[in-house]
């Protein structure tokens, strides 16, 4: 049951999810570092793909993307 004191929280959508992640890389914190946007952008986008509970191996072998690397995994 849901009430004005009781808010149930709706589903964010991919769109809004992606507006805000361009509003966070367009701050001033981030828009004067790119290395710390590209890593933002690679791991907001691995989760909203639904890749945020990868096993860190597997993460790692795949983060190479976000510095511009190929890596290949041991």
């Amino acid at each position: 049951m849901t009430s004005l004191h009781n808010p149930v929280a709706l589903p964010t959508s991919l769109f809004e999810k992606r507006e805000e992640l361009r509003r966070i890389l367009e701050s001033k914190h981030f828009a004067s570092s790119p290395k710390k946007s590209r890593f933002l952008e690679f791991v907001s986008e691995q989760a909203f793909l639904g890749n945020g509970d990868l096993p860190a191996p597997m993460f790692q072998s795949s983060a190479g993307a976000w510095r511009g690397k190929q890596t290949t995994p041991k």
